[in-house]
């Protein structure tokens, strides 16, 4: 079985033979592999084209001993928000690769002691960044990464954490970077769902809500529901009126269902209703048919969707506008250009659109 094993190994085409097959150096070889950024992009496809034709396999183990470095990187996602972590993740991947690293991916509730655990699983594997889609406490990882290089990028609802201590979600324009607050750390990509959200409630109000419900998943295991939970009840507080009802769900069609029909047999349902996935939404959407009723005749309903989504709902569904896709390449850019030492922003701001289509309009009249 050994003797197998070795002319096996033998037998594999190595660096020497693909660097002869495409007609370059072994030095070139090494570059593309490395994802070098001197090599000329017709050069990266043909000697990709020629490891695929000869079958070669990088020795990742090889490599990391040879360079004492391990070409990953890691990623902490909450444990909720299907298709939005899904799309982060499958972007940052992508990024990974193009780079020539690879992904360590943990999945994880948000509560500070499921956090630490998973640092500690990222540095176990020898990470050389990390990059957590949620809010950190960036004494935990100081504490944890101690005497390693370790590079750090986290997703911040900025706004959020301003609009607790100030008492208003902010003014900031959706393009400036804050580094002067106290608010933000280096390494720190901030979306505003919290002044989105606070943004759609003043709209909702004006048009003479005042009974607005918010759809969101468990804070711990999805911690973007927070900043939208707050946004809403800040806007309805500008307006002198009581604060939203909060119901937490999975944030699944069929949750969306069930949460419609249980609120509108209340005996004074809300009528508007805000939902953390477009998945809810959906399911919102089904329910109301299935009744009879019109959105946004009977109600209206907005939710944090993907402009691909909402637009191929009928009517087109109104809310928060967020790329995950964006997310996910801006976070592994990030952390290549730290390691790298290159060049790179201290923070980056992404941009939540509060996009107004079909499902948004004034409350039906008792």
């Amino acid at each position: 079985m050994r003797k197998r094993l070795q002319e096996q190994a033998n037998a594999r085409p190595t660096v020497n033979d693909v660097a002869k097959a495409a007609g370059v150096s072994t030095a070139t070889v090494s570059r593309v592999l490395n994802a070098s950024a001197d090599v000329s992009d017709a050069l990266k496809i043909k000697v990709n084209q020629t490891m695929v034709d000869l079958g070669y396999v990088r020795d990742a183990t090889a490599r990391a001993l040879a360079t004492r470095r391990s070409f990953r990187l890691g990623i902490i996602l909450p444990s909720r928000m299907g298709s939005i972590v899904s799309e982060i993740l499958a972007a940052f991947e992508n990024s990974c690769n193009i780079n020539g690293f690879g992904t360590f991916v943990v999945r994880s509730t948000w509560e500070r002691a499921d956090i630490q655990s998973s640092f500690r699983r990222h540095l176990e594997h020898g990470v050389e960044g990390v990059f957590a889609a949620g809010p950190l406490d960036d004494a935990d990882f100081v504490s944890l990464s101690t005497g390693r290089e370790v590079a750090l990028v986290s997703l911040v609802d900025v706004e959020m954490k301003r609009a607790i201590f100030a008492g208003g979600a902010g003014s900031k324009s959706e393009t400036q970077e804050t580094a002067s607050d106290g608010f933000a750390t280096p390494g720190t990509i901030e979306f505003a769902l919290c002044g989105a959200a606070h943004r759609l409630t003043i709209l909702l109000t004006g048009m003479g809500h005042r009974r607005i419900a918010i759809v969101t998943e468990p804070h711990t295991e999805s911690p973007y529901c927070a900043g939208l939970a707050q946004g809403v009840g800040l806007g309805l507080a500008d307006g002198g009126f009581s604060g939203p009802l909060i119901i937490e769900a999975s944030g699944t069609v069929e949750a969306g269902a069930h949460i419609f029909s249980t609120l509108m047999d209340q005996p004074a349902p809300p009528t508007a209703i805000l939902c953390a996935t477009d998945a809810v939404a959906m399911g919102m959407y089904f329910e109301a048919s299935r009744r009879g009723l019109s959105i946004p005749g009977d109600i209206s309903v907005a939710a944090l969707t993907s402009p691909s989504t909402a637009r191929a709902m009928t009517p087109a569904l109104s809310g928060i506008d967020l790329d995950p896709a964006e997310i996910g390449r801006l976070a592994g850019e990030n952390l290549m250009a730290r390691i790298e030492e290159r060049p790179v922003a201290e923070y980056v701001r992404l941009h939540a659109g509060l996009t107004l289509r079909d499902s948004l309009g004034p409350p039906k009249q008792d």
